[in-house]
């Protein structure tokens, strides 16, 4: 058997039992150091996983870092899949697989698929009416659950429960598992972010007869009036403050720039 055979655990062994002196002791720089080098990069190129064969490495990695590869699908699509979900069994498919488990087990018609549908469609369709909100200022979905439904599903179904919405924890980044959360709709309401008025922070609005600003802060159906500022950030202070205090964790708190 050559030593391209071996998995590197296995050649590590392999050396270890054969060369006891160690690679490093030898000064040949030879065949045996450079083949631990070589093994250190995985070629898949070949490689069958359940529908997807590996075509080529893709030069781009993911959003992770980890390498991704060019793979071909038992129904003819070619798409870029990373590695880490190759090899760990997270995606099996191009996504065919998934629609038939969708229509087999009626997934479909899931509370998470539709709200899944929905956070790929603002993510990714520039012709989605809420785009500009989300994909259109760099808010994504992460490339393990956009590479099947039932990623996002195993990964979020846990602590679901009947009723709740989806919720990132900070707006201003994208949907993977570490930033999801699941909420009500009132605390959804509190961590939402402005769209933009008379200033740039929620919360916070300009005087139209004068230079001065005011913040204020609506929590069910009350309006705590914050008071009138001469500088938009100390509104913009003034807001975090109280939005900490009446909504905690669910808060929207404004980024100071």
């Amino acid at each position: 058997m050559s030593l391209k055979e071996y998995h590197f655990p296995r050649l590590t062994k392999f050396l270890l039992l054969n060369y006891p002196k160690g690679l490093t002791n030898t000064n040949s720089r030879g065949i045996m150091q450079k083949t631990i080098i070589r093994s250190k990069s995985m070629d898949l190129v070949g490689v069958v996983f359940e529908r997807l064969t590996v075509l080529e490495k893709d030069p781009l990695r993911d959003s992770n870092g980890s390498s991704k590869w060019i793979c071909k699908c038992t129904c003819g699509t070619i798409k870029s899949i990373s590695q880490r979900s190759l090899r760990g069994g997270a995606t099996r498919s191009c996504g065919c697989l998934n629609k038939e488990i969708c229509t087999t087990h009626g997934l479909s018609k899931h509370r998470l698929y539709v709200i899944y549908k929905n956070v790929v469609e603002r993510c990714k369709n520039p012709r989605a009416d809420s785009y500009k909100y989300y994909g259109g200022r760099g808010i994504t979905i992460c490339d393990y659950w956009l590479e099947d439904f039932m990623n996002f599903y195993n990964d979020m179904l846990p602590i679901y429960k009947e009723g709740l919405e989806l919720d990132r924890i900070n707006s201003d980044q994208g949907y993977y598992k570490e930033n999801c959360r699941w909420v009500t709709h009132q605390q959804n309401l509190h961590n939402t972010r402005s769209r933009m008025g008379s200033s740039v922070y929620k919360g916070v609005s300009k005087n139209k007869n004068s230079s001065r600003y005011t913040a204020s802060i609506n929590k069910d159906g009350e309006v705590y009036k914050l008071g009138s500022f001469t500088c938009e950030k100390e509104a913009a202070l003034a807001y975090n403050k109280k939005a900490l205090e009446l909504n905690g964790e669910y808060a929207y708190l404004n980024k100071i720039i």
